[in-house]
């Protein structure tokens, strides 16, 4: 015990040691040819020519895989990957297997690398600039370059830095460099984000050249400024004045900082600040460097904006049918699916069987994935095929709706005449032999006033409908079961379908007034119906039986309904309710059914 305290000791020692926040910069033979990265102390990094966000394209000499790097808080241990043709030299000799620490450099090829734990903290304690120029986006459209050819090369890059940009930190990380290498007197560049609410200027990204070895303090007042004012601003500061520093450190006399324009950037903005090197300078000797940064945020800005219109259309197009997604590409997608009021028609589509045939096929789940998968299937492609939206989708169910975000005027009937179509495929799946056998379908569509729109992230977004008429919709759906029809819909969706249609297209059958299950309000309820169905059911005799029991001439109505066919699923419906009473009827008897379950 006693030879293990000096190791358990330096243990505890290295555990009490501060964790560094450390880069590593890597600069090829060009200045375009760098980066730099936060190291973390995670999993390993693998260093190489074809490594993704740590990789080294510039340099033929290193490796795909070259080197495995590991940063431990403290420093970097660095492991020789096999296989791999050149050395990597540290400290002046070619090593397998080494440690280097903050401030150390190694050297692949005729790239080095660098660690580095430079700080870099907003400031407001600043002297009061020289000279302060503002330049609106406009303006710097407006104005020629001058001599630009630097910037010019670098901007043809810019395509290819974006399109490379996995995501919001590589993106820093890459215009960061474009900008240094951009505007060759700049000792410091950053892509900063401003304040918001609690929280101060934040730096993204930053870096700086070779030739610095100083902390970087951002203006925090230039940045608010040019975010508040959404233009370029220029500080300039007098170097032959002694009586207080001329910036932000003694290598630097002159700072602007351009706001990156667009939604998906919010409050971002590009940060230069570098040496001119000569006196009497003016605001115009920097307009190209401003203009080339103006360039860079707009079409970064822009590009972002479209990229985020991109997922946003591209998470929503399952919800929409073409000619709606058509619609929808000419107008604001913000605009077209905030949420609102709208007169919809819903429908709700439930499977039956599931649990019966998850019983059956309890030793082959996949296949009764498949063939529920390949039922739901015919759901959402019917609600799209007739222009519905897609607004919830469950294991065995699904949901659609009309009206929203563009109303075809007759909502009701492609609402209607998809419901009829599921019911018609899937009752010709219904054989044995074929995949969807087993599987029976329950649908109820209502109309009425609702609220429906966009709800969710950037990222995780659907489409949805709020309002009682769901619940209506959602609530006929489950009445199906007690009548035996495999499509219910209410009082308003069956007068819209009277007053367009012509009884030989669609109909419906009325089967009364109800209060449905946990419901304080009456639905008028009615059999949706084909023109083969309306042939085959008598419509007169099921019509006035409806009428006798809700008027409480309950023997009547007995005597009516025996007269329907014995198939007839309504019929039997009304005939077990009588004799649950015994035929007589309830005291304050008004008419309406009252459901005691779902």
């Amino acid at each position: 015990m006693v030879g293990n305290e000096p190791q358990t000791c330096t243990h505890l020692a290295n555990l009490t040691k501060r964790q560094l926040m450390a880069d590593l910069t890597a600069q090829g033979p060009e200045r375009a040819d760098r980066w730099r990265r936060q190291l973390r102390a995670s999993n390993p990094i693998i260093l190489g020519r074809e490594e993704g966000t740590w990789s080294v394209p510039w340099d033929n000499r290193v490796s795909r895989k070259h080197a495995r790097l590991q940063w431990n808080g403290q420093a970097l241990q660095v492991e020789a990957l096999p296989n791999r043709p050149n050395p990597i030299f540290f400290r002046g000799e070619p090593h397998d297997h080494f440690r280097a620490e903050v401030g150390d450099r190694f050297v692949i090829g005729s790239t080095s690398f660098t660690i580095s734990a430079d700080a870099v903290n907003v400031t407001i304690d600043l002297p009061r600039p020289a000279s302060q120029q503002t330049f609106s986006a406009q303006h710097l459209r407006q104005v020629a370059f001058r001599h630009a050819r630097q910037q010019i090369e670098a901007l043809s890059r810019l395509p290819e830095i974006v399109a490379g940009a996995v995501n919001d930190q590589e993106l820093c990380v890459r215009l960061v460099n474009l900008v240094l290498t951009g505007i060759t007197s700049a000792h410091a560049v950053a892509v900063v984000r401003g304040a918001l609410a609690a929280e101060p200027v934040k730096v993204l990204h930053w870096d700086h050249t070779e030739s610095r070895h100083s902390s970087f303090q951002p203006s925090g007042q230039l940045i608010e400024a040019s975010l508040e004012q959404q233009e370029g601003i220029l500080h300039l500061w007098d170097r032959s004045s002694e009586a207080t520093p001329y910036t932000i450190d003694e290598e630097c006399d002159w700072a602007f900082c351009i706001p990156v324009p667009g939604t998906s950037c919010d409050r971002w903005a590009i940060y230069v600040a570098g040496q001119a090197g000569a006196t009497n300078l003016r605001p115009d000797d920097f307009q190209d460097y401003l203009k080339f940064v103006q360039l860079v945020a707009t079409t970064v800005g822009n590009v972002c904006d479209l990229r985020l219109l991109q997922r946003r259309t591209t998470s929503l197009s399952s919800f929409f049918s073409p000619p709606v997604r058509d619609a929808l590409a000419v107008s604001d997608p913000e605009v077209a699916l905030a949420p609102r009021e709208a007169n919809v028609s819903v429908l709700f589509c439930d499977l039956r069987g599931f649990s019966r045939e998850s019983e059956r096929s309890s030793d082959d789940l996949f296949d009764l994935l498949n063939r529920v998968g390949g039922s739901l299937g015919i759901m959402t492609r019917k609600i799209l095929d007739y222009g519905g939206v897609i607004g919830d989708f469950h294991g065995d169910s699904a949901m659609g709706f009309w009206g929203w975000p563009i109303s075809q005027g007759d909502d009701v009937i492609p609402a209607c005449r998809t419901a009829l179509e599921i019911r018609s495929e899937l009752e010709a799946a219904a054989s044995d032999r074929h995949a969807m056998s087993g599987f029976r379908v329950g649908i109820g569509i209502a109309t009425g006033q609702a609220v429906a729109g966009k709800i969710g992230t950037v990222d995780q977004v659907k489409v949805t409908v709020f309002g009682p008429v769901v619940n209506v919709a959602a609530r006929l759906e489950g009445m199906t079961r007690r009548f035996g029809s495999a499509i219910l819909v209410d009082g308003q969706t069956a007068e819209a379908i009277e007053r367009i249609t012509p009884q030989d297209s669609l109909a419906t059958r009325r089967l009364g007034n109800f209060r449905p299950y946990g419901m304080a309000s009456t639905v008028s309820v009615h059999q949706l119906m084909t023109a083969a169905d309306l042939a085959a059911t008598d419509i007169p005799t099921s019509h006035s039986g409806i009428d006798a029991f809700a008027d409480g001439d309950w023997k009547r109505a007995a005597e009516l309904f025996h007269e329907l066919p014995q198939s007839d699923p309504v019929r039997n419906f009304f005939l077990a309710y009588l004799q649950q009473h015994n035929g007589n009827v309830p005291e304050q008897w008004d008419g309406i059914v009252e459901l005691d379950s779902k």
